[in-house]
């Protein structure tokens, strides 16, 4: 089982533990970059994360997995993720106080010296606002269960001749026939059932537009 307390307390170690240091050339131990060390502890600590590499494959699959999306204003709780997509990760600790991997001791990213030569590679201080997309939190309910709030699916955007893929967080265009039909497979596999396929909006209408400009808008 997942343990949200033993990815903080992770963390903390690397972060208090100067052998560990910034780098997004040698980011796979002992040190790392702000996403590889989140995703690391997060695996260490029982969540599955699949292929993800950087900061825009966090949040997906942790939405599979009983972690939920908030504003980045909510008021944080210890083991809360807050997250940058395209920029940044750290953890919230507690007490005001986050857990990141943040630049290496030349404020750069090469981090041509193995751990930390400064104290501030990797260390835990007082919260900021990044500015951060939003916040995962754990809250131990799986998006997989019956009663979830999954919004994957298949739509017809516009009354268009073409397909997108909706995975819940981000669109995904089908530019073939049997594209759907590979998606579908994957998600019968998966969860025993297909996604749900429809119609959104139409050119009169165009309610997929508003959609598109709703999920991509920071």
């Amino acid at each position: 089982m997942p343990n949200l307390e033993k990815m903080v307390q992770q963390m903390e170690q690397w972060c208090n533990d100067d052998s560990h240091g910034y780098s997004q050339y040698h980011r796979y131990g002992p040190d790392y970059d702000c996403s590889s060390a989140v995703i690391e502890a997060l695996k260490r600590a029982g969540w599955d994360m699949g292929g993800a590499l950087t900061t825009d494959h966090i949040r997906a699959p942790l939405m599979r997995q009983g972690w939920v999306w908030l504003p980045p204003d909510v008021p944080k709780q210890r083991g809360d993720i807050l997250l940058s997509e395209e920029y940044h990760v750290a953890v919230y600790v507690g007490n005001g106080m986050l857990a990141e991997f943040a630049i290496d001791e030349e404020g750069g990213i090469a981090g041509n010296q193995p751990g930390d030569q400064t104290g501030t590679e990797a260390y835990i201080h007082g919260y900021y606002d990044y500015p951060w997309d939003g916040v995962l939190r754990f809250t131990g309910q799986s998006e997989s269960e019956d009663d979830d709030m999954s919004m994957a699916c298949i739509m017809r955007p516009n009354g268009e001749n073409w397909m997108v893929y909706y995975d819940g967080v981000n669109l995904h265009p089908l530019a073939h026939p049997d594209e759907v039909i590979a998606v579908q497979m994957v998600a019968k596999k998966t969860t025993g059932k297909e996604l749900p396929c429809f119609e959104m909006g139409s050119k009169g209408a165009p309610w997929y537009t508003r959609l598109r400009d709703a999920v991509n808008r920071r």
